[in-house]
């Protein structure tokens, strides 16, 4: 398999020293206003939105596989609190920070949708990494891992309806359709969207104060010292440049819109139970 890094993962925990990538949920930390937004009150709502996911595992759950670890830090508190997990991903970094921090629990490097193992769990812990998965193998893969009424356990963000925003995000009616087709059934469902807003007003703080100002300095300096290799740069990376920039001034400022996110997506924790039929 070839050697995969998320190297968004890696800025966020390498650069801004944060231990998680997700979204924080904001509720009882701080208010929505600017002032009380940054990177300190981010970790404080990462772990209270890692509270909000722990507080949804069903009482009799003791074996957890979490799909797409990322920096390991919901199955280090998973495990200081008695749960036996392994993690998946074909991640690279998230192998190696994973393994830092729970040196005994079981990583398996791959797609989950491809996992084969002879185990089974109590329950499947998918934190906004469902997003990234095809819903039918997925589930179809979930009952191959599962034990008989275990549960799955996602907090992820949908689109309301089938438009660009977010494009690569499912939306809920298709995973309604996949929950349904693969015999599952939802036990709880709460939507926690107001309470994950504040971090992209943070996103789009950070996005103004640093990406947005960066981006300039260097393109800038490029230009002023070496204008006739930038030309040529230009020229040859065409392509590839329009697409930097289409991201840097026209998508990103989008996703971080709290308005739009708003008004089309909607961030949810929902529990799945295992129907056998």
């Amino acid at each position: 398999m070839k050697p995969t890094i998320d190297w968004g993962l890696k800025f966020f925990h390498d650069v801004l020293q944060l231990e998680a990538l997700h979204f924080g949920y904001w509720e009882g930390i701080s208010n929505n206003s600017n002032s009380g937004l940054n990177l300190e009150t981010l970790k404080l709502a990462q772990k209270n939105y890692t509270k909000q996911l722990i507080e949804a595992i069903p009482e009799n759950v003791k074996t957890l596989l979490d799909v797409g670890a990322g920096t390991g830090e919901v199955a280090k508190e998973l495990v200081s609190k008695g749960y036996t997990v392994e993690a998946v991903s074909p991640d690279t970094y998230q192998y190696e920070i994973c393994k830092a921090k729970c040196p005994q629990m079981p990583f398996h490097r791959t797609k989950f949708e491809k996992l084969d193992i002879k185990k089974s769990f109590d329950a499947i812990l998918m934190l906004e990494s469902c997003q990234y998965l095809k819903l039918d193998p997925a589930f179809k893969n979930c009952k191959k891992l599962l034990k008989e009424n275990g549960y799955i356990l996602i907090s992820d963000y949908f689109r309301k309806v089938k438009e660009n925003y977010y494009r690569t995000t499912h939306t809920l009616e298709d995973f309604y359709n996949a929950v349904e087709k693969n015999n599952f059934e939802i036990v709880y469902e709460k939507d926690i969207t107001e309470g994950v807003l504040p971090t992209l007003t943070l996103g789009k703080q950070f996005y103004l104060n640093y990406a947005v100002p960066v981006t300039k300095i260097i393109t800038g300096y490029f230009s002023d010292k070496i204008p006739l290799l930038t030309k040529i740069l230009k020229f040859v990376f065409s392509p590839q440049l329009k697409k930097i920039k289409y991201y840097v001034y026209t998508h990103t400022p989008e996703k971080l819109d709290v308005d739009k996110f708003r008004k089309n997506i909607e961030y949810k924790i929902i529990l799945l139970k295992n129907s056998i039929h």
